[in-house]
């Protein structure tokens, strides 16, 4: 797998204060200096991180694509799956997060009827945005201070973001 220059010039800096770090550590009596060392070990932690952060295994996201009409929403995912829901059968718009970002999706957002999910799609989803809009207007009581928590939110949690009354066309 080819690496960007980033990632080849953050392994080259993370030896370099790995190796400075140590000779000030157990240097000749002269050129010991504990402030030395603990800085430049310092500074391989930091490079550490992009070496990691360049070269650590981040899975694609799901190419899921949300489009809506006047009458149905439907999701599409790159396997060929496709999922729909007339807006006059959603039930609850719920939104599940998880511990896992920011390297992997950890919002999803799921849209129920009749007590099961019927449409599930990631927060980068094409076309989120725009159905997240569509909703906030069709929907009476939107809770968007529940979906600002959800968003905030590191944890394995679901926050229901509406329930309930008919959705308005």
């Amino acid at each position: 797998m080819e690496r960007s220059r980033v990632a080849w010039g953050s392994l080259l800096g993370l030896i370099v204060c790995l190796v400075l770090g140590t000779l000030f550590l157990v240097g000749s009596p002269e050129t010991r200096s504990l402030w030395k060392a603990l800085f430049f070990t310092a500074c391989a932690a930091v490079f550490a991180f992009l070496v990691w952060r360049a070269w650590a295994p981040h899975p694609e996201p799901a190419e899921v694509t949300v489009t809506f009409t006047d009458t149905t929403i439907t999701a599409k995912y790159t396997n060929g799956e496709m999922h729909r829901l007339e807006w006059a059968n959603l039930a609850e718009v719920g939104v599940t997060t998880t511990d896992g970002g920011p390297f992997i999706e950890d919002v999803l957002w799921g849209l129920h009827a009749g007590g099961d999910v019927r449409v599930v799609y990631p927060n980068t989803a094409h076309g989120a945005q725009e159905l997240l809009a569509a909703m906030q207007h069709r929907l009476p009581n939107f809770d968007s201070e529940a979906l600002l928590s959800a968003m905030g939110s590191s944890d394995r949690k679901y926050f229901v973001v509406w329930r309930g009354v008919k959705a308005t066309v």
